[in-house]
């Protein structure tokens, strides 16, 4: 095994666990399972060091206002844009953060 593939498998395998954390511990079970609370823990955990904690970009790019549909938000997402790699987390994770990214659009 590669190891670009070792560090893929080990990253799915932790943004997993992250999931399952963020889904059944701490606070209320009210809380664990409001998908927002859920999307926005899995995008500190993957993406905000790169695009920041406000969604305006950091080294990559602002993730509000891109002018993407949400089908081509969860590509990019899943499977990377320019020097974003694909697989830094699975299409499900990809969907929960697309919808919690675009409700905060929406709010705006």
């Amino acid at each position: 095994m590669t190891y670009k593939r070792r560090v893929i498998v080990l990253f799915t395998f932790l943004m997993g666990i992250a999931l399952l954390g963020a889904c059944s511990g701490g606070g209320t079970s009210e809380a664990s399972d409001d998908p927002n609370v859920v999307a926005e823990g899995l995008y500190q955990r993957a993406c905000i060091g790169c695009h920041g904690g406000n969604l305006q970009g950091a080294s990559a790019p602002g993730l509000l206002n891109t002018g993407l549909t949400r089908q081509e938000f969860i590509d990019a997402t899943y499977l990377g844009v320019g020097s974003m790699p694909g697989g830094l987390v699975s299409e499900e994770v990809a969907e929960l953060i697309t919808d919690w990214i675009f409700k905060i659009e929406a709010e705006q």
